[in-house]
């Protein structure tokens, strides 16, 4: 966990001390909701650690067994690691949601896909296990075996390879193929920020992609989604989508190399001035509206803004 994140944690955790039921019930919520962004964190980290976004989650669960969000990452990690018993128990979690959380539409649909291929999993495991266990039978126990054998086979085995992607435009979500994702290609009124296993990057029309860091992928979704930005509200978006506390210089050391280091960046994104109820001024960024914005992302990959 980051120092942040760690001091958050035991504030949480000395505040459960003495609390009423409903006071903990709360703060067990609030400890959840650190664990899931801890873990997108490592995630996410210019050196992703999966092993320790395990075990953030499992900490998550420990708390909130059924947690929609929470079981679905790492339904997804046991899927990638191939424990695909542990896959469909997580995965049937997320989808089974609670009274107050759910996974969204596209989660849903990609639960589904990665338990089919947990079944050709296991599929694939038991093929295995016969044709070894085929060496210790005899003749007759052998073609009893081979009998079986063909209901076993998995007709679609290519689907068993594929990695689902997130495609997001326009506030509607769809998903991609891996081919599909691989050769998106933007058009030239659009502009796509795309996060993929070897990086994230930002593709411009006619033009060869702009690597990005973490940071600053996310400082470009937030300005780009929203309809007005501040620095305080980029604070604080950034902060949910890292997993670690962002600060206020922090924020504006960003923009000021964001402007560096994408030529596009003043095209893409317009500021101005409002004034505050105080009369003090502040400074605002808006979408420009000659540009359409296109993320590509993993399956499990957490973008939502709000």
């Amino acid at each position: 966990m980051d120092e942040t994140g760690y001091q958050v944690e035991l504030i949480l955790k000395k505040k459960m001390m003495g609390a009423s039921f409903e006071e903990k019930e709360q703060l067990r919520e609030q400890l959840v909701k650190l664990y899931v962004q801890q873990a997108e964190y490592f995630k996410l980290s210019d050196q992703p650690n999966y092993k320790v976004a395990h075990q953030y989650l499992e900490k998550a669960l420990r708390l909130n067994r059924r947690h929609p969000i929470a079981n679905y990452r790492l339904g997804y990690i046991e899927y990638v690691d191939e424990n695909w018993s542990k896959a469909i128990h997580h995965l049937n979690l997320a989808l089974d949601g609670t009274d107050l959380e759910a996974i969204s539409e596209v989660q849903y649909t990609l639960a589904h896909m990665f338990l089919v291929n947990c079944g050709i999993g296991l599929a694939r495991e038991s093929l295995e296990e016969i044709e070894f266990k085929e060496l210790q039978h005899g003749q007759e126990e052998e073609k009893k075996i081979e009998q079986y054998r063909n209901t076993l086979n998995v007709q679609e085995e290519g689907l068993f390879d594929r990695l689902y992607y997130r495609k997001m435009q326009q506030g509607k979500e769809s998903i991609l193929s891996e081919q599909a994702f691989r050769e998106y290609k933007p058009a030239q009124d659009e502009i796509v920020l795309k996060s993929a296993e070897d990086g994230m990057a930002l593709l411009p029309p006619d033009s060869l992609p702009i690597p990005l860091r973490p940071n600053q992928f996310y400082t470009l979704l937030i300005l780009m989604t929203l309809k007005q930005t501040t620095y305080l509200t980029l604070q604080e978006h950034l902060t949910e989508l890292l997993g670690q506390q962002v600060s206020y210089d922090n924020v504006r050391q960003l923009i000021t190399r964001l402007k560096r280091h994408v030529p596009l960046f003043k095209s893409l994104v317009d500021s101005g001035t409002i004034f505050s109820p105080d009369g003090s001024r502040i400074t605002r960024f808006q979408p420009s509206p000659d540009w359409r914005l296109t993320v590509l992302c993993r399956a499990d990959q957490f973008m939502k803004i709000e």
